[in-house]
């Protein structure tokens, strides 16, 4: 019988794995310590006292691997000796883990998986995963408060050889104590391969004004105000897909109150009620600059549109006291610019960050989205436009495939009252074209000159 003893040490700086152009894993360091007995005879590989670190995830495995004319034979065993989130938290892309320094980790954590089975043509390892994490916890040494009462359960399973579609995925557990501020969800997804079913389930209390005893300040964006959220959906992706919505469960309710958005837009109430595919805008009130905003109304389409850009559809009363759009466009306007900047300076090496300007431009450019149906019902007591001031402006707008239809707009302006029709066309990109009917009464012509 030939055997042989082999040690192997290798280290690998920037691991990168890509799927259909998505990065998967980026920037892992990889580094093994592989010692295997050799049974050339038979191509078996016995592993033992063998570590693989993954980041700063460590782990143990021992097995072996039979190696013949069309197939593998697995037997490995995996397990994280001394596991804390710390680790784990190092597993996420680089805008969460790219800075750990000044965090100290607590609890118990758990990570098991074994994998057992023929690999051919045909046939896979039967494989599962534990993870658990019970009383986590982490601090940011220069701030009062932590994370604390972390829990997660987490099982992966794939129970048949031949069919990878019986694999099943359950995160039962996920919550914690941001602060004051507690969290809690969970996941599952069966039948991956094909009708992909799910069921996941949120809720969150979040004040984050509190936050700053938390994390550090440059690590988040919404600074003021408050979300409160109780969601849950059932369902299958592949009907989804299909906009086919039979079998989709979902509801909930999602309220802000007095929330700074960002560094222009607030948002003083906020309410919206989840009921199968459709979404209600039980109220909503908003402050950009001088101009105020408030609307209700309905969405529906509305998990398509967020998981696959597909078509959202709705009707909205729009009510205003005062709007002005010259400053609104503006305000915007820089808000964005600032955003995209400062994507641009904490990643200039990405390769991700050319996209991401190039959707932030592309946002900029195009006013209507063609993938937004909405008709719009529309009452502002006083609106600006360039050096038009208008009172009392009311009417109905239609906006479609990029076309803002306006019918039956009527508003005061120069002591006099006028009406309008039209059509503003953005379907064509780069080639906005209007055409717009106006109807005028007792306008003071003099008035407009000065």
């Amino acid at each position: 019988v030939y055997k042989r003893q082999l040690y192997t040490n290798t280290e690998i700086d920037n691991l990168l794995f890509e799927y259909e152009d998505e990065a998967y894993v980026d920037n892992w360091k990889f580094a093994a310590t592989i010692n295997l007995d050799v049974n050339m005879d038979d191509y078996q590989f016995v592993l033992s006292d063998n570590e693989i670190t993954i980041n700063e995830l460590l782990l143990k495995t021992e097995g072996e691997v039979k190696i013949a004319d069309t197939s593998y034979y697995l037997d490995l065993s995996f397990e994280a000796p001394k596991l804390d989130l710390r680790q784990l938290i190092s597993l996420t892309p680089p805008s969460y883990s790219s800075d750990l320094e000044g965090y100290t980790f607590g609890g118990k954590s758990v990570l098991k998986a074994w994998v057992k089975g023929k690999y051919s043509d045909y046939t896979y390892p039967l494989f599962a995963l534990d993870m658990s994490v019970s009383k986590g916890s982490f601090h940011y040494s220069e701030l009062p408060k932590s994370v604390e009462d972390v829990e997660i359960e987490l099982h992966v399973e794939s129970p048949d050889p031949i069919d990878l579609d019986k694999m099943w995925i359950d995160m039962s557990k996920l919550t914690m104590n941001i602060g004051a501020n507690p969290i809690s969800m969970g996941f599952s997804l069966n039948q991956p391969m094909s009708t992909m079913d799910f069921k996941s389930r949120l809720s969150a209390s979040i004040d984050f004004e509190t936050l700053k005893d938390v994390f550090p300040p440059e690590t988040y964006s919404i600074h003021k105000g408050s979300i409160k959220a109780n969601l849950q959906a059932e369902g299958s992706l592949s009907e989804i897909e299909q906009e086919n919505y039979d079998n989709l469960n979902a509801s909930g309710r999602l309220q802000v109150l007095e929330m700074d958005y960002s560094n222009v837009v607030s948002i003083p109430k906020a309410l919206l009620t989840f009921e199968m595919d459709k979404v209600s805008l039980e109220s909503f009130e908003a402050k950009i600059g001088k101009s105020d905003i408030s609307a209700s109304g309905g969405l529906e389409n509305f998990i398509p549109y967020a998981l696959y850009d597909k078509e959202l559809s709705g009707e909205l009363n729009l009510r205003s006291n005062f709007l002005d759009i010259n400053e609104m466009t503006e305000l915007l306007m820089e808000d964005s610019a600032e955003a995209t900047e400062e994507m641009v300076e904490n990643d200039t090496k990405n390769s991700e960050s050319a996209d991401q300007v190039q959707t932030a431009e592309d946002t900029l450019s195009e006013i209507f989205p063609k993938n937004i149906n909405f008709n719009l019902r529309t009452g502002v007591n006083e609106l600006v436009y360039d050096d038009i001031h208008l009172k009392e402006f009311k009417g109905d707008m239609e906006l479609e495939k990029g076309i803002l239809t306006i019918s039956s707009c009527s508003a005061k302006a120069l002591n006099g009252e006028m009406n309008m029709s039209g059509v503003l066309d953005e379907s064509i990109s780069g080639k906005p074209i209007a055409a717009f009917v106006f109807k005028v009464k007792n306008m003071d012509i003099k008035k407009s000159a000065d």
